[in-house]
């Protein structure tokens, strides 16, 4: 399985699926609409990073990669901390663009619940790299990757 999964088409179709995908684009008002959620949503996403710290790579498509700043060990515990949190994410990218998590676009309640996760993510991804760091523990999820973190100021747990 693992052989085919390397060839396979992942984002493949079947014949129903695209019958109904050429029915839903002569809707050219669903279309339109679609259109104008998506872009929207794109917008969101963008400014919920901004106003987190973080920046966005520009997007055309239904998701948003969004910079997390450091590493891809440091992305894959702020993508945990979302997942913790029922934020589905994905890090689909290799260094050095694993750095980044991929948003994908969705309703504005799956947006409010990313903006209301990603601030405590964050902190909680510091806050094991801080710890890591300061105490030269490995954590599972960042140990490999300890060396490339940089200087970072420990911070306790309980301050800020």
């Amino acid at each position: 399985i693992m052989a085919f999964n390397k060839i396979r088409n992942h984002f493949g179709m079947n014949r129903t699926s695209q019958i109904g995908a050429l029915e839903a684009l002569k809707d050219q008002s669903y279309l339109g609409d679609t259109l104008a959620n998506v872009s929207a949503a794109r917008q969101t996403i963008a400014e919920i990073a901004s106003a987190n710290g973080l920046s966005s790579l520009p997007s055309a498509a239904n998701f948003v990669a969004i910079d997390c700043g450091q590493d891809g060990a440091f992305a894959k515990a702020v993508l945990d901390g979302l997942i913790k949190r029922g934020v589905f994410v994905r890090m689909p990218f290799v260094a050095p663009q694993n750095r980044c998590i991929r948003v994908s676009c969705g309703t504005p309640a799956d947006l409010d619940a990313l903006a209301a996760a990603l601030p405590e993510a964050l902190a909680e991804a510091r806050t094991i790299k801080a710890f890591c760091i300061a105490r030269s523990v490995p954590d599972p999820a960042l140990s490999k990757h300890k060396t490339a973190f940089g200087s970072v100021r420990a911070v306790p747990f309980g301050d800020a």
